[in-house]
């Protein structure tokens, strides 16, 4: 009988510390969610990832766009970079 109540005493505390870590955990989401809303204007998780997709796309386009942009500026000076490295 004394084995069983300690099982059951084991099994309570264990059970007891689950529910304070899901509750830890849901707190926390809520805290992220309620931050996402703030600054980003997500209402969920998946909106979150939609639009971190879309800044993703916009910044390798950025990047391209830069990186062409940066190869015209040097062809067209090319010969005044040059004479400054001199």
């Amino acid at each position: 009988m004394a084995k069983k109540l300690d099982r059951y005493v084991k099994l309570k505390q264990l059970v007891e510390e689950k529910q304070q870590q899901a509750a830890e955990a849901k707190g926390s989401l809520n805290s992220i969610l309620e931050r996402l809303k703030k600054e980003f204007d997500c209402d969920s998780l998946k909106e979150a990832k939609q639009l971190l997709s879309k800044l993703k796309k916009k910044e390798s386009d950025l990047a391209e766009q830069f990186e062409i942009a940066i190869n015209e500026f040097e062809e067209k000076w090319q010969d005044e970079l040059e004479s400054c490295e001199k």
